[in-house]
């Protein structure tokens, strides 16, 4: 939801970004912002690739901190974000 709200409100280096960019932007920025090393190498095509961590490896404390600082930077930056609630589990199963 916070990324959907971002991509629809913000747009970055001229132009609008999808969802998918904007969780890449988010986890490259915190990864800088709380002193991971970041990495950008020279693809297989010869592009510009950043390396970055895995959302689906971090643990619940890491996860946490990524997201505030994506609702951090997104409020620090005009973005309306809409509330979300969850019934049931992350998946939408109710118990």
């Amino acid at each position: 939801a916070l990324c959907t709200d971002v991509s629809r409100q913000v747009v970055w280096t001229d132009k609008p970004r999808l969802l998918l960019d904007w969780k890449a932007l988010f986890v490259s920025g915190h990864a800088i912002a709380t002193g991971r090393p970041g990495e950008v190498v020279t693809g297989l095509e010869g592009e510009f690739c950043s390396i970055r961590e895995s959302t689906a490896q971090m643990g619940v404390k890491r996860m946490n901190s990524l997201i505030q600082y994506a609702q951090a930077w997104s409020v620090g930056n005009g973005v309306r974000l809409r509330e979300v609630r969850y019934s049931g589990d992350y998946f939408g199963r109710v118990g």
